[in-house]
This record gives structure tokens, C-alpha cells and sequence, in this order.
């Protein structure tokens, strides 16, 4: 499908798109006023570690991202929450959050409230709230340098009881010299022990000493000037967006569950025969060129004129039935336009209202109805007496008459082929316009007694089901169907229109082929268009 055929899809159902885009963006509205604002003020706090020496202090960032992240924990802990919410005197637990932008000493502490102005009250109490339960541990913390003083005060011990042995020893003129030698030794180890261990001893509580964890405000929270939520244009874009999409889906979808028939390329390829004409869109009181001349749609009868010319030059065409598949596709319209058309090409037209059911020609001209078909075919009136002239030329017409308690007996009487035989002889065509084939027998009744059919199918409102009922009827009864007249249509709306090129022979529905097809414009067609009708005329005066 091409780009355009899905554009021509969404033109189609614009109304579905249009609506289900304002009920998303009503909905996104909708809940940008019942959802209440929430404000969220945030405090930036800076977090700083040192340590090292009486001589020198160093920073220790891979410890401060450690602490970064049990800060974040704890500023959202129950202990923190509980403290601010008794000083700033809240009725239940504030909504605090916190996040460490990366490669920093920074800790963003956010709090969310609908008062603009208690949102940065909490934040900035949170923030105060983290510092003191940091100092507070610090000040809890056990002597960091337990474990060397134990160690240091086993060693000193060592070193003085090597100590008195040794000068015990040394004091005792009959002691043995090795024993005295080896006193030394082992006094000399303990004091080396000794040395090491109390500058591991004094290093580390030097390094306790000189570490310091620090948490400083550094930029207090604000009240924030608009809310955070609801974000009413990230709404509306989201409403928006899903509208489209929605809308979008259900074109679609609506569009496959819908069988009518929107293009005239649709029309072709379900009726499966030629289309003789496009009658293009038009204002409803342009529709009957009785009453309203229009451009266009003259263009589009004669062009119906000429192909129905081309036909009945090889093959006559005197009566011919116009139906539809269901009521509503202007069939009637059709018939007098055409006749309206084949008249100004000075041709004897005798129009048969075979519609016994809902008549409509005998308003198109004008004309009573008191008399007409069903009068002549029950014998209560000739045929002179019925047939009607109209104000145009060379058309008459048989109204049909009182409305008969069951249409198809009369049509299908014997009375009906006589009354088309004795017309036959006093007009050049005889248009029969019939009632739709999908809701009673009238017109296949009809197709049966005449020279060929003419299918009316309007776009937009033919059901692709109802038209291949209406030819599958058409080809069980053998009649010829001369083509289909695409009504309220455009011949370039998807694929080009079918026409007849002069010389080419009526195709019955089961055994002939399709002719190419062209709706051409200008000058040269014009001419052809004279040409067809030339050369058709002696076959219509031949047969009279």
C-alpha cells in the first residue's frame, strides 16, 4: 500500500483520529487539574574526609565515596525523617531523598511537599539532621588504635621482665657469662619489639587524631517557584502522543472491519467487470443536471453516453436495466442524467420507473403518478395513455404507477416483454430503473428481458459483500452486464478508471475479457467521443 493510500485512510477516518486525539488530550487535562501539585525544594550539602600526620593532612576521596553512600542511606532512615518531622512540628513523615552527583563531595538532599515553602524547610532540616547524626557517631566511635595499644603493653611488659633478668645477671659476680650473654640478647629483641610497636602505636593514634569527617550546607534549599508534579506539558505531549498512536490504530483498525468501498480502484477489483463511467463528487443539488447544470458531471454522463455507444455498435443495447446492490447508490439519479445526456445527443429515450417500491422519476420531471407500468401491465390503460413527455426533448417516461401489492408478478409477466417489445419500436434506448438487487427479485426479474444491465455502485457507501451478491446474481441469470458507474467518486482516487475503446465488444459476466480502460480529457477525446457516437448511430436507426 502506498503512502498515499494510507493518507487516503486517515482523510477517511478523520473524525476517529480527531476525536480520539481530544479525548487523550482531555484526559491529560483532566488529570493536570484533579492531580494536587507537589513542590520539591533540594539542599546541597558538601561531605569532606581528611587524615594523615602531625606534619602533613591528605584527602582520602575513595573513603568519601563510601561515606557518600551510607549518607544517602541514612538521610532517608526513619531516625533523620522522625527528627524533622518533630522540629518542624509535621503530621506525618516528610518525603526525603538524596543522590551524590558522580566524581564529587556533593550529596543532594531533596524533599517533596505540597507547601513550596515546607518543601526547603525539610530539605534544610534533613541536611542539619545528617551533620549531627555524623558527629554524634564520631563521637561514639571506639579508639580506633585498641588493637596496637593492647600489643604495645605486652611488649613493654616483655622488655622490663627481660630487663630485671638481665641486670639481676649481670649483678651476680658467680653467674654463669653465657647466661649473662644470653640475657643481653634477649633484652636487646624486646627492646626492638618494643621501638616497633610503639611507632605503629603513636602513628596510629596520631592518624585517629587528624581524620575528621565533615558535612557543610553548602547551599541551603529554596521554595521552588513552580511544582514539580504534575508536569502538565510532559502530559499533554504524553497525551498527545498516545492520542496520535491510538488514533492511528483504530483508523486502521475501523478500516479493516469496514467493507464499503472507498476508491474507485476498489470498485473495479470487486465487481470484476469495466467501468463505464466516474461520476465525480458533487453538492446534492448538483447531482440531476435536470435542475443544475454542472461541468463535471456532464463531462462524466457523456463519457457514460460514449461507452454505452461503444457497446450497442457491435452488439445492440435497446433496453437496459440500471440497478445497484442496495438502496442509496443513486441509481435513479443515473437514469435520468443518462438519459439527460443521450437526448442532447438526439437519441429517443423512454425511461421506465420499474421501481414499484420507492419511485423517484416521476419527481425528477415533474410528472403525476397516477397512472404508469403497473397501470399498463394490469390492462387498465394503454400505452399512449401512460407514457408521459417531459419538458426535454426526446424524453418520455413511464412512471410507475399505483404500487402494486407484489411487484414481481407483475415484471415478471408476460404483459412486461410485450410492453418492452412495442417500445422498442418508438425509442432509440429504454432505461429501466430498478430496485436494488440485494433486497428484492425486481431487477433480476429484469435482467432476464432485457439487452444489459448497468451495475450503479457509489463509493463510500457500497458494501464489497452486497456488490459481489449483486454480480455472482447477475452471472447465475446469464445477463449481460455492460459495466459498472462508479457514482461520487474520483477516477485518479487510487488507480486509474477502466473505459472502452471503440470497437470492443459488451462482455458477458462468465465468458469475456476486460477491456483497458481510460477516462481521457480534452480535445482528442472530445473528437473520439463524436466519432463513437457517429459510428453507433446507424447501428440504433438500423434496428428501430
Amino acid at each position: 500500500m502506498e503512502l498515499r493510500a494510507y493518507a487516503a485512510i486517515l482523510w477517511r477516518r478523520r473524525w476517529i483520529v480527531l476525536l480520539t486525539v481530544l479525548t487523550a488530550l482531555g484526559v491529560a487535562v483532566t488529570a493536570n487539574r484533579l492531580v494536587t501539585p507537589v513542590y520539591v525544594a533540594t539542599a546541597t550539602a558538601r561531605v569532606s574526609v581528611t587524615s594523615g600526620s602531625i606534619d602533613y593532612v591528605i584527602r582520602d576521596p575513595t573513603y568519601t565515596d563510601r561515606l557518600l553512600n551510607t549518607y544517602l542511606t541514612l538521610v532517608t532512615s526513619h531516625s533523620v525523617r522522625e527528627q524533622v518531622a518533630e522540629e518542624l512540628k509535621l503530621s506525618s513523615l516528610p518525603e526525603i531523598s538524596g543522590t551524590a552527583p558522580a566524581n564529587s563531595e556533593l550529596l543532594n538532599i531533596s524533599a517533596a511537599h505540597r507547601d513550596p515553602a515546607m518543601a526547603a524547610a525539610i530539605a534544610n532540616a534533613a541536611a542539619t539532621a545528617l551533620a549531627a547524626h555524623v558527629e554524634a557517631a564520631q563521637q561514639e566511635n571506639p579508639e580506633t588504635r585498641q588493637a596496637l595499644g593492647e600489643d604495645f603493653a605486652e611488649a613493654q611488659q616483655a622488655l622490663l621482665e627481660a630487663r630485671l633478668r638481665y641486670e639481676s645477671l649481670a649483678a651476680d659476680p658467680q653467674a654463669d657469662p653465657t647466661e649473662v650473654a644470653a640475657a643481653r640478647i634477649e633484652l636487646d629483641m624486646r627492646q626492638q619489639e618494643y621501638n616497633s610497636l610503639q611507632a605503629q602505636y603513636d602513628r596510629a593514634r596520631v592518624t585517629e587524631a587528624t581524620r575528621s569527617d565533615k558535612i557543610v550546607l553548602a547551599d541551603p534549599a529554596v521554595p521552588p517557584e513552580s511544582p514539580s508534579s504534575p508536569n502538565q506539558l510532559l502530559n499533554l505531549a504524553l497525551g498527545l502522543g498516545v492520542g496520535l498512536v491510538g488514533a492511528v490504530g483504530l483508523a486502521f483498525l475501523v478500516e479493516n472491519l469496514d467493507d464499503r468501498l472507498y476508491t474507485t480502484g476498489a470498485i473495479r477489483r470487486t465487481a470484476r467487470v469495466p467501468i463505464l463511467a466516474v461520476i465525480p463528487r458533487s453538492g446534492r443539488r448538483a447531482r440531476i443536471l435536470l435542475v443544475s447544470a454542472n461541468a463535471r458531471l456532464l463531462e462524466a454522463f457523456r463519457w457514460l453516453r460514449t461507452n454505452l455507444l461503444y457497446q450497442s455498435a457491435r452488439q445492440p443495447l435497446k433496453a437496459i436495466v440500471i440497478t445497484s446492490s442496495q438502496r442509496g447508490e443513486g441509481r435513479s439519479t443515473v437514469t435520468a442524467n443518462l438519459a439527460f445526456v443521450l437526448a442532447g445527443a438526439n437519441r429517443r429515450v423512454v425511461i421506465i420507473d420499474a421501481d414499484l417500491r420507492s419511485p423517484r422519476q416521476h419527481q425528477f420531471f415533474g410528472l403525476p403518478n397516477d397512472c404508469g407500468l403497473t397501470s399498463v401491465l394490469r390492462d387498465e390503460a394503454p400505452v399512449a395513455d401512460a407514457l408521459q413527455t417531459t419538458r426535454i426533448p426526446r424524453i418520455q417516461v413511464l412512471t410507475s404507477g399505483p404500487e402494486p401489492a407484489y411487484p414481481p408478478e407483475l415484471l415478471g409477466s408476460e404483459r412486461m416483454g410485450q410492453l418492452l417489445t412495442e417500445l422498442r419500436g418508438t425509442a432509440d434506448l429504454i432505461l429501466l430503473d430498478a430496485p436494488p438487487l440485494e433486497q428484492v427479485a425486481d431487477a433480476a426479474i429484469l435482467a432476464g428481458i432485457v439487452d444489459g444491465v448497468i451495475l450503479v455502485v457509489q463509493r463510500g457507501r457500497a458494501r464489497e459483500g452486497a456488490v459481489i451478491a449483486a454480480i455472482r446474481k447477475l452471472e447465475t441469470l446469464q445477463a449481460r452486464v455492460v459495466g459498472v458507474v462508479a457514482n461520487q467518486a474520483d477516477a485518479d482516487d487510487d488507480e486509474p478508471a477502466e473505459s472502452y475503446e471503440v470497437g470492443t465488444s459488451a462482455r458477458s459476466v462468465v465468458h469475456e475479457q476486460l477491456a483497458p480502460v481510460a477516462i481521457p480529457n480534452g480535445r482528442s477525446a472530445r473528437r473520439r467521443q463524436r466519432v463513437a457516437e457517429a459510428a453507433s448511430e446507424s447501428s440504433l436507426r438500423g434496428e428501430e
